[in-house]
């Protein structure tokens, strides 16, 4: 098998998908039909997360952040926690750039390498090297995964996904 060139999409079966996760090809159904006809990006990404939740997967905290072409706002970020109402936006300035919590971030490097980054918080061996997973840990937080979203511009954006699950999120 090889590797798809730079670009190139991958394609999902259903069938693959419910083999993994019954719940998650449902959600994955919903978002290629009814859930792409939402342009906005709040409202999705809580239907989508709610819908995540309602399938099984114990999603705790998901979070999405957009870089824009704002003159004085880096990024939109979208923060969705189980048990509130709905996700929060939050927008992010450029002067944050500059910050230590911003460089030493775990979306900073994904977003910088394109390469998703995983942390198993509740493995005492585990080293958190990120502050940030210091914080999800004493909050309850099992599993952290942040991933890079590849536009078809190459832009890589970022999105995280947080768990408070005994063991963390499955393999599958």
């Amino acid at each position: 098998m090889t590797e798809p060139r730079s670009g190139a999409t991958t394609e999902v079966h259903r069938d693959t998908a419910s083999a993994i996760h019954p719940g998650a090809a449902r959600v994955v159904a919903w978002m290629l039909h009814e859930g792409r006809a939402n342009t906005h990006m709040r409202e999705f990404g809580d239907d989508m997360c709610r819908r995540v939740v309602e399938a099984g997967i114990p999603l705790w905290r998901a979070f999405c952040a957009i870089r824009t072409l704002h003159p004085q706002i880096a990024a939109n970020a979208y923060v969705w926690c189980r048990g509130e109402t709905g996700a929060t936006r939050r927008a992010a300035e450029h002067v944050i750039e500059k910050t230590p919590a911003f460089a030493q971030s775990p979306l900073t490097e994904v977003t910088r390498t394109g390469v998703a980054i995983r942390r198993r918080l509740a493995d005492p061996e585990i080293q958190l090297d990120y502050e940030i997973l210091e914080t999800f840990r004493k909050e309850g937080g099992t599993d952290y995964v942040a991933m890079p979203m590849v536009f078809s511009s190459g832009e890589i954006n970022c999105i995280s996904w947080l768990t408070d699950r005994p063991g963390g999120f499955t393999d599958a």
